[in-house]
């Protein structure tokens, strides 16, 4: 596979018309504007830089790199399936723990199965992508969407740092469409806050990808981590909030 290629599979994916659902999620930030703790551009933008380095990157990010060195251990011959998939059931549990919120939860899930079904009704899946993706329709592993996303980059040709880049602009577009659409910004804004973006995505998806060859070689998927109480306290607002645009 050319890189031209994993580039345009890596758009494709990215794209909110793809039907995985991510049209459906504001990543948290209904929630805030709801509890009133974000009100305007500036702040929807401060939210997203806040949101990326302490919970995005540490728990979704560094997750997906660690799947993307699984497939790729696998691969080369360095590790044996069966390891792998071992070890990725234990981090989609223990990334499933770290949302503290039952719809922070139901919504990764609900996009990395419906990524995984939809993506093996259109290619054919083989290796440690296919295990996994029988093991979450049987319903043996949640399916969260960082390492689904995380196993389809990789097969589709992406390395680590890329395969986070891919997910963290993803996130960073969805947050800003997000905003759009909860009116606290406008279509110019809106990019200002991705393009504002762009430097802190590079620098933390390098550090992602660090921190996933460490708990890799160690095993210890329990200091996968991320800390954002505000946002959990206003998830969990927004799960009884009589009205919602959003699922998350």
């Amino acid at each position: 596979m050319t890189q031209l290629s994993a580039l345009l599979h890596a758009v494709t994916y990215g794209d909110s018309a793809y039907p995985s659902g991510r049209y459906t999620l504001s990543h948290g930030l209904e929630g805030l504007v709801q509890s009133s703790k974000v009100r305007g551009a500036d702040q929807a933008g401060a939210a997203l830089e806040g949101h990326l380095r302490h919970t995005a990157v540490p728990g979704d990010g560094v997750a997906t790199a660690m799947a993307v060195l699984q497939a790729e251990a696998v691969a080369d011959g360095t590790l044996s399936l069966e390891d792998a998939l071992d070890f990725l059931m234990r981090l989609d549990y223990e990334l499933t723990a770290t949302k503290i919120t039952e719809e922070l939860r139901k919504s990764s899930t609900r996009v990395g199965r419906q990524t995984l079904r939809v993506h093996g009704e259109v290619t054919p899946v083989s290796g440690v992508l296919e295990s996994f993706s029988e093991a979450t329709s049987r319903r043996h592993t949640p399916g969260n969407q960082a390492i689904a996303l995380g196993l389809i980059h990789q097969s589709r040709g992406l390395d680590a740092l890329e395969a986070v880049g891919v997910e963290l602009i993803g996130l960073v577009i969805g947050w800003s469409s997000a905003a759009l659409r909860l009116r606290q910004c406008d279509h110019i804004s809106g990019q200002v806050m991705i393009n504002r973006a762009m430097p802190l995505i590079e620098d933390r998806a390098e550090w992602a990808v660090a921190e996933a060859r460490e708990l890799c070689a160690t095993g210890d998927v329990q200091h996968l981590g991320r800390a954002s109480p505000g946002l959990d306290m206003a998830s969990a607002a927004h799960e009884r909030a009589p009205a919602r645009l959003f699922m998350s």
